[in-house]
């Protein structure tokens, strides 16, 4: 049946289970307590045991592989622009790679996110890059980069912007300032005067194309299996050529075999190609087809 295709199914999540809530609270709470800490304590507790760095581990601190992605910078406008841009990346992009792949696999990525920046802050310690890092936005960069793996030819706009762009445009020209500010400062020895923790975001959007990856591996085989894996670039990597439109086809939906037989061949269309290929009459037949299933 079609309720049966996991994509097909309505991805509500109950409020209590939704991890994006949770990562916006958790954020928010930390935000809190850092002002608290440094505002009346005038202490840096939580930026000196919780921010990530070679020698953090050393001292074996090792939750600082996980925690730094949760402690924000309060030095300009006092971390409130930061927050917010945060939290608008975890409401769009993070509920957008949920509602595609599931709360469990949002989360395994995310967290895998989080250990590849730091990781890649590691390898960066040859290169005399050994001052702290702390930032949500290094787990963002590489969710958005996920994102741009899902969707990345369909048309967005940010806020009140009137231009249109696809999301691996945005996705490109946030990695080439992150690579512009590795190479002419980090690299030289001196955190950046963009933001901080270059490095580690360029890992962090690495590590989303292997998630991309494995998950496209996860439904190939869980949905069509084959004797041999296609791997393929995501698609904000590579060209896409235009698909073909048949002239003036249309299914007829008062014919419920017609009807099956086209929605099978748009799901095998899913399966080796996802969902990017469809055309916008596909994407309608599906979305009424679900409907009129739903009621016979």
């Amino acid at each position: 049946m079609l309720s049966d295709r996991h994509y097909m199914r309505d991805s509500e999540t109950p409020v209590s289970h939704d991890p994006i809530n949770w990562l916006m609270g958790i954020l928010v709470a930390v935000f809190v307590a850092e002002h608290a800490s440094v505002g009346w304590f005038k202490s840096a507790f939580l930026f000196e045991h919780f921010g990530y760095s070679v020698d953090h581990v050393r001292h074996g601190e090792i939750w600082t592989l996980l925690t730094y992605n949760f402690i924000s910078d309060i030095g300009f406008y006092g971390g409130f622009i930061n927050l917010i841009f945060n939290l608008l990346v975890l409401h769009f992009f993070g509920r957008a790679v949920v509602g595609r792949t599931g709360r469990q696999f949002f989360l395994m990525a995310y967290f895998g996110l989080i250990l590849a920046g730091a990781l890649a802050w590691s390898a960066g310690y040859a290169l005399k890059i050994d001052w702290p890092i702390w930032d949500p936005s290094i787990a963002g960069a590489g969710l958005f980069a996920l994102f741009c793996c899902f969707h990345a030819n369909e048309g967005i706009s940010l806020f009140w912007l009137p231009v249109t762009f696809k999301p691996k445009h945005y996705a490109w020209i946030w990695a080439g300032l992150d690579l512009f500010g590795f190479i002419f400062y980090e690299m030289a020895g001196s955190p950046s005067l963009i933001w901080n923790g270059h490095l580690a975001r360029l890992g962090a959007m690495a590590a989303a194309v292997g998630f991309y990856f494995l998950y496209e591996r996860r439904m190939k085989y869980g949905l069509a299996l084959s004797s041999s894996p296609a791997v393929e670039l995501p698609r904000w990597l590579r060209k896409t050529p235009r698909a073909a439109r048949p002239p003036g086809f249309r299914v007829n939906l008062s014919n419920r075999d017609d009807l099956r037989a086209e929605v099978d061949r748009i799901l095998d269309k899913i399966n080796s190609a996802g969902f990017g290929a469809l055309t916008a009459d596909e994407r309608q037949i599906l979305d009424e087809a679900k409907d009129l299933l739903s009621r016979r």
